[in-house]
């Protein structure tokens, strides 16, 4: 009895051994202090229509916000859509409208994201020294060492345009100028495939990356502290030009707007009294949809209330702080447990739509529902 009380405890010790050793071999653990776990990356927000596939072959899907990512997959977005994805609890990605994007890479030591078309913006933190975060498009490699950074693909042609809306240029129209040969910095490329040459915009607001274009990888480029280096097809990294004020402001703004926890549910159909935190009764519909729907589902949420950027910021700030507040008090008073809900106001400082156009202030003024803890 004695000898099979012992191999059995020498059995299992044997197989959580392998377990551990086969953990630590897929780079899915990381024996340091802390132990360090591979988490996969899951989707926290939506806009529009997004799409994933398990592979370069495989059928595209529809995407849901809590969905998660694994290593071969692919997502993607259609035009005005947008998807964010967090990797850990402090790296996110916002991949934009019209954007497709692979991930290579996903170990504990190591990350790569490629993206083939579109535009990407990420907030990304090296782990340890040896955590390696790479970010591959058709014309650079970027090795990041921790920064806020966008990317975006271009036809040559539109290389000087502004940050804002030019993913929607990186689609060339097929059959346009068919059998015409595209000449730009050097570069020749033929048409008949209805293609044009792209280049990639690298954004940066602060750390260091390290950029280069594969085909001539023994020249590099530092791209650190707000500028931005240009990458085409046949060209090598030059030195980085500065940001413009209007390119710091909008990547910050996208940046700002990447939602690290799951959104349960965002509502632009919320009302208030002109500059007041007054919730108007033509609301009370869609608070009673959203007090059941919490109702169901078992979960802490942080109430964030958002605004357009009309008037002052230091009002508006202070603004969607009480709205967010009184939206609490009412879930309250609907049977809801006050501890189950956080709130937090960020005024005009995320737009998830363009505040120049009445439609975009609209969107821009809402409340969003993230879980906080399952």
């Amino acid at each position: 009895m004695k000898r099979f009380i012992m191999y059995s405890i020498t059995g299992i010790i044997l197989v959580i051994a392998g377990s551990i050793s086969y953990l630590i071999i897929t780079e899915y653990i990381l024996i340091r202090f802390p132990v360090l776990v591979q988490t996969n990356p899951k989707i926290t927000f939506i806009i529009g229509n997004s799409y994933f596939r398990e592979d370069e072959k495989a059928q595209w899907k529809i995407a849901v916000v809590g969905q998660t990512l694994y290593k071969g997959y692919w997502v993607k977005t259609d035009p005005d859509s947008r998807m964010d994805i967090r990797f850990h609890d402090n790296t996110a990605i916002q991949l934009s409208e019209s954007s497709e994007m692979a991930i290579d890479s996903l170990t504990v030591k190591k990350l790569g994201l490629q993206i083939h078309t579109g535009s990407m913006y990420g907030k990304f933190d090296k782990l340890f020294k040896e955590h390696d975060l790479h970010v591959k498009t058709p014309t650079a490699f970027a090795a990041i060492r921790g920064t806020d950074l966008g990317f975006m693909i271009v036809p040559e042609s539109a290389g000087n345009d502004s940050l804002m809306g030019q993913q929607k240029k990186s689609a060339y129209n097929k059959g346009k100028n068919k059998g015409q040969t595209l000449k730009t910095k050097g570069a020749e490329q033929n048409l008949d495939s209805g293609e044009a040459a792209l280049q990639t915009l690298v954004y940066s607001l602060s750390g260091i990356t390290e950029i280069y274009n594969p085909i001539f990888d023994d020249q590099k480029v530092l791209l650190s502290y707000r500028n931005k280096v240009i990458i085409g097809e046949e060209s090598t990294p030059t030195n980085p030009e500065e940001l413009s004020e209007d390119e710091i402001k909008t990547l910050q703004e996208k940046l700002n707007s990447i939602h690290f926890d799951e959104v349960l549910l965002i509502t632009d159909k919320i009302t208030f009294n002109f500059g007041s935190a007054e919730i108007l009764p033509s609301s009370y519909p869609e608070l009673e949809k959203i007090a059941e729907i919490l109702k169901q589902k078992k979960v802490r949420v942080r109430i964030e209330g958002h605004t357009d950027d009309q008037g002052d910021a230091a009002f508006n700030q202070q603004l969607s702080e009480q709205r967010a507040e009184e939206i609490k008090n009412y879930l309250i008073g609907k049977g809801l447990d006050s501890e189950r809900f956080e709130t937090v106001g960020y005024g005009e400082s995320k737009p998830i739509a363009d505040n120049k156009k009445e439609a975009g202030r609209s969107q821009n003024r809402r409340v969003e529902f993230l879980i906080i803890e399952k």
